[in-house]
């Protein structure tokens, strides 16, 4: 089953869009009671999201823009695939923060360009998680570093990053000693517990 998120201030449009996509193998999911960037991108990874659909008109409900959402979710999970879906493509390409192919007319659900928007969709959750293994591999050679006590200070920050990421997508469970001994002892405090309340709120939807 694909996992995928849609964000539009009409959720009228979510409920068709879902069941279209039901019949595709593919879940879509609502993030209701998010309000800003940062709680849509919590939701993102209590609920393993692997690829985002967010609508560009959103302001009769958020104070972002879905081009400026979709920067968000990039700067904080830089691999998440994420597709603008409206009615004005002009608009969205103007502003240059969500490159073109990636801005989707909202027609394509009526047309005969539907299938290969599905495919499209697919194939980018499919890159998405071959990326995760490929962060997996990093995380393990970092640690080993860390271990060997070779590891820099910029490297330590991507071994923390990568652990928060890896474990909101469950890829890594343990909490390594390595990391407990490290000098950020009270960042990665912080970041353990907010990892933990994503776990804790996604088996709560389930």
């Amino acid at each position: 089953m694909y996992t995928i998120g849609y964000i539009d201030d009409d959720k009228t449009t979510f409920e068709s869009y879902k069941k279209l996509f039901k019949k595709e193998g593919m879940e879509l999911l609502y993030p209701s009671g998010c309000f800003s960037m940062d709680e849509v991108v919590d939701w993102i990874l209590s609920s393993n999201i692997k690829c985002m659909m967010v609508d560009y008109k959103l302001k009769n409900k958020f104070d972002f823009l879905g081009t400026e959402l979709v920067y968000s979710i990039n700067m904080k999970i830089p691999d998440l695939p994420c597709f603008i879906i409206t009615s004005f493509t002009e608009d969205s390409i103007y502003e240059n923060v969500v490159i073109t192919n990636l801005i989707i007319d909202r027609d394509v659900f009526t047309n005969d360009m539907y299938e290969n928007f599905v495919k499209k969709i697919k194939q980018a959750v499919n890159v998405f998680d071959k990326r995760l293994k490929k962060h997996t591999d990093e995380y393990r050679e970092l640690l080993g570093k860390k271990r060997q006590l070779k590891i820099s200070a910029i490297e330590e920050e991507r071994l923390i990053d990568l652990f928060k990421l890896l474990r909101a997508y469950r890829e890594v469970d343990d909490i390594p000693v390595e990391l407990l001994k490290s000098e950020v002892q009270k960042t990665l405090d912080e970041l353990i517990e907010k990892t933990n309340n994503i776990i804790k709120n996604a088996e709560k939807r389930k």
